[in-house]
């Protein structure tokens, strides 16, 4: 068994949700794997992501499973906007660990570990302040609900840094792990 679905956009409240073309396979003892990108826009934790597109890879089997394929996929928007700050075209690698699926949800709940190798994003404010955010290794433990950042670097620079009024000293904060 093999089909292609579509679904348009859908629009609701300054929000939009698409899957453009998803593709199907199933087995005889009725497992489901499915192939697709969705695409999203809309409001964000306070803010608003514009023209994300997020892979969808997995299988949904007869026994009521649901697991995403492990590897790395890329997460990438055309603009995300959250604390007053603008991204432009932020881009994060989503890993699963070696050789497991990237999250699974059963009987059990859900489970798995999402892995962001490094993270390097960089953003303005309104007013022109500067935000720059590294990171190294990050992990998100869906089971135990944990989330660590290794080497985090976040600094935040006026918009005025340099002049004689406010000299080119950023705020910095940095940790080894978080």
């Amino acid at each position: 068994l093999q089909g292609r679905v579509a679904m348009q956009p859908y629009q609701a409240g300054g929000a939009m949700l698409a899957i453009p073309d998803l593709r199907l396979s199933g087995n005889a003892a009725g497992d489901i794997s499915f192939q697709s990108q969705v695409l999203v826009s809309g409001p964000l934790a306070g803010g608003r992501i514009d023209g994300a597109v997020v892979p969808l890879k997995g299988r949904y089997s007869a026994q009521g499973q649901l697991a995403m394929d492990g590897g790395c996929h890329r997460v990438q928007a055309q603009s995300l906007a959250i604390s007053g700050y603008h991204l432009s075209q932020p881009q994060v690698q989503l890993c699963s660990a070696a050789g497991r699926d990237l999250l699974r949800y059963d009987g059990k709940g859900l489970s798995g570990q999402i892995i962001v190798p490094s993270l390097a994003l960089q953003g303005q404010s309104a007013d022109g302040s500067r935000l720059q955010f590294k990171a190294g290794r990050s992990l998100y433990d869906l089971s135990a609900g944990q989330f660590t950042v290794d080497h985090a670097d976040v600094r935040l620079i006026g918009a005025d840094a340099g002049t004689s009024e406010a000299p080119n000293v950023p705020t910095h904060f940095a940790a080894n792990q978080i």
